[in-house]
């Protein structure tokens, strides 16, 4: 990664070209990669400044809310986040980052209606468990143990073998005994 970002920033600081937009971009998407997350915002942010109609805009709008999402600056991330919601091939990754941005600021309650709006319309199969144990966390810090153990019960039907298993199970049990 720290040649890719060397390139990108060469590319970058030379003349403007056809790909210049691209390259502006992965320098930033190097940076989150990277976990640099200072830089990939000071990156991306330019990138999205300089390139307002490229077609990377959503998933520089995605990354650029994650790396300050990373950064505990939830101001940001929710306001970003929130416009990726509005871009159709951005709705499933972006719904589960707002989510989390939520969550970390303990806004249970909007959390659990952001992640409410996706649930049963998720194509994405890596996405797809995450955004319903996310879903069933947010209950579950809200106390809403009913719905919290329906939603941790469906996990473990749908995605049994899932590395997230063992906690969907041992807080279901715990759902089970508070209703």
């Amino acid at each position: 990664h720290p040649k890719a970002h060397e390139v990108h920033q060469q590319v970058v600081k030379g003349p403007r070209g056809p790909r210049s937009a691209d390259a502006a971009y992965l320098l930033g998407f190097v940076s989150f990669t990277m976990d640099q997350h200072d830089l990939a915002i000071q990156e991306l942010d330019g990138s999205i400044k300089a390139n307002k109609d490229h077609s990377h805009v959503p998933m520089a709008n995605l990354l650029l809310g994650r790396s300050y999402l990373e950064k505990k600056n939830y101001k940001h991330p929710t306001q970003l986040l929130s416009q990726a919601l509005t871009t159709p091939e951005q709705v499933e990754e972006a719904t589960l980052w707002l989510g989390r941005a939520y969550a970390r600021q303990e806004l249970f309650k909007e959390a659990e209606e952001v992640l409410k709006k996706v649930q049963g319309k998720v194509e994405n199969p890596r996405l797809a468990p995450i955004l319903l144990f996310d879903l069933a966390n947010a209950h579950f810090r809200q106390e809403a143990f009913k719905e919290a153990g329906e939603a941790y019960g469906k996990f473990l039907q749908q995605y049994k073998e899932h590395e997230q298993s063992a906690a969907a199970m041992k807080q279901r049990v715990y759902c089970l005994h508070r209703t």
